[in-house]
């Protein structure tokens, strides 16, 4: 059996997704595309990776994982992708369809090291009122999915925290040079994950909105007033899955 990495992607079809698939074609190893739905399969057909798809069974789980070497799990979309209107039910179904891909994967790789990376949001770690149901959630996954982690016998994991992610910086306008590029953060999400577990917040502008926002918790201490007071709050609720 092969003692060479196996890379897997979960999230191919977004941006950062098919930028970690078009590095890994130039490099050693294997890797494998996450399909969660028919669509994300036809999509994915006829590329140089393997594809998992929700319908195979344990033991195509492992065949399509076969070897020795260790594991890159990138996770490049779990949970809600963008603010937007809330649906609490099709999130709350989505997110448990994939944590259960999750642990199907982890459990088909055995007793192999593998090193999870989740690319979340920085807004995941101080959500404004408008932003309380995308940030809140992205909390719950990052919870459910370093239980699932927790429960594998060479299991590890890091979080990047980007801000904004664009295609490429431009001098013209000055305000991208505190953005993060796709490419970088897809070198980023590489060196992460053959590396010690890590958290991190990635970007310029990252960190300055989390400055401010500590800014604005203070002054809130201070005050007795919550921050964004009188708009709505919704909580995002923790999932039930079912076993792999």
């Amino acid at each position: 059996m092969s003692t060479t990495e196996t890379r897997v992607v979960f999230g191919p079809r977004t941006r950062l997704g098919q930028l970690l698939l078009q590095r890994g074609a130039d490099a050693a190893g294997a890797d494998v595309a996450i399909a969660r739905h028919e669509a994300d399969r036809e999509a994915l057909s006829g590329g140089s990776h393997g594809i998992l798809a929700p319908d195979l069974n344990a033991a195509q789980f492992r065949d399509a994982l076969a070897g020795e070497g260790p594991v890159r799990l990138r996770i490049c979309a779990l949970g809600p992708l963008h603010p937007g209107t809330p649906d609490q039910a099709a999130t709350s179904a989505g997110v448990t369809r994939d944590l259960d891909l999750v642990a199907r994967v982890l459990d088909a790789c055995g007793d192999r090291e593998v090193h999870v990376v989740l690319v979340s949001t920085a807004v995941a770690l101080a959500p404004a009122a408008d932003r309380r149901f995308y940030g809140g959630w992205k909390g719950v996954v990052e919870q459910e999915l370093a239980e699932i982690v927790s429960g594998a016998p060479r299991g590890e994991m890091s979080v990047l925290y980007p801000g904004r992610l664009i295609s490429q910086r431009d001098l013209r306008h000055p305000v991208s040079l505190m953005y993060t590029t796709y490419r970088g953060l897809a070198e980023l999400v590489d060196r992460s994950g053959c590396s010690e577990p890590t958290s991190r917040v990635v970007g310029a502008d990252a960190r300055a909105w989390l400055l401010s926002r500590a800014i604005s918790m203070g002054v809130s201490s201070i005050t007795g007033r919550p921050a964004g007071a009188g708009s709505l709050t919704q909580r995002a609720v923790k999932v039930t899955r079912t076993a792999p």
